[in-house]
Order: structure tokens, then sequence, then C-alpha cells
């Protein structure tokens, strides 16, 4: 009787564990089986009764898997400044006064998709570096501060800065060109 409780607590112990891992549906219903016919025939065969209970033991003992061991913080914020510097690329190759619409919209994509990639783990690398400060609370809001007053600031800097645009001399006439032309 103490092995069939014992049997029993692994079997919850292992479904509450597939149940916080990724794990298949099929793996959790055939150990969830083997634990109740465990739990069912471990008077009857006793020798079997303790392999199942030494096999389930070592399922559950086992650490879960990493779901990405080369997806670290710091490589996720260089992947983030490559993708970046891809998008520059791009933009100083294609973009024109006149470029078509796709060409614009493309650029802005590959300039600005990957800045999720870069914010998370920026935050994270941080609050390694300062782990254990005493002043660990102030630079994480300091962090925080900087990053909202960038991005308040940045929009009205752009606004304030783009400008007029210049008239130029031609064979045709004057011209407009810039930034807003």
């Amino acid at each position: 009787e103490g092995h069939a409780a014992e049997a029993l607590e692994l079997e919850r112990g292992l479904v509450s564990l597939l149940a916080s891992s990724p794990a298949s549906a099929d793996a959790t219903a055939a150990w969830s089986t083997r634990a109740a016919r465990l739990a069912a025939n471990l008077e009857a065969d006793e020798a079997v009764g303790r392999s199942d209970v030494k096999a389930l033991e070592c399922f559950v003992a086992r650490p879960p898997r990493r779901a990405a061991p080369l997806l670290t913080d710091r490589r996720m914020v260089l992947f983030s400044c490559c993708c970046y510097e891809c998008g520059v690329a791009y933009v100083l190759l294609v973009w024109r006064y006149d470029m078509p619409l796709y060409a614009f919209l493309l650029g802005e994509l590959l300039l600005l998709w990957n800045i999720p990639f870069v914010f998370a783990p920026n935050r994270s690398v941080f609050s390694k570096l300062v782990e254990g400060s005493k002043h660990q609370a102030l630079l994480s809001s300091l962090l925080s501060i900087a990053a909202s007053a960038g991005g308040v600031v940045g929009p009205i800097w752009l606004g304030a800065s783009v400008g007029e645009p210049s008239i130029r001399r031609t064979s045709r006439g004057e011209e407009e060109y810039g930034p807003v032309a």
C-alpha cells in the first residue's frame, strides 16, 4: 500500500511537470497510463513495480530542457544590431527623392522590425550588470526614464529639424528639393 501511494504521488508530480513544460500529449498520456498501471498492479508484481517507480523517478527528476540554448540576451542584441545595419544599407542604396512607395515602406520595415528584439534583452543585460548594487532600483528607473524620454523627444526633434524644402535653379526653372518637398 505504501508503494501504491508513492506511485500515485509520482504520477501527480509527473502530470504537474508535464503541464508546466512543453511536452507532447502522447508522452503525457503514456506516462500517466504507465503510472496508473503501476499503482493497480504493484502488489501482484513487486519487481516490475520497483523498476516502474525508478523509471518514473528518473523521468520526474530530469531537469527541463532549455528551449533555445543558443539564444542569449547578448546574441539577441547583436542580431538586432546586424539586422538594423542591413536596413541602413538598404535605405542608403535605394531611397531617393522620387522613389516608389513600396521602396519607402520596405526601408521602414527593415529599419524598424528588429526594435523589439533589442528592448527586452537590453533591459535584461542591464539588470544583470547592476545586480547586487545598492542603487539597482534607481539605475533601473533611470534607464526606464531615458527610454521614455527618447520616445517622446525623438519625434519632436525630427519634426522640428526637418524644416522647409530648399529651392535650386536648374535649366527647367526652379525646383524644390529636400526632405519635405
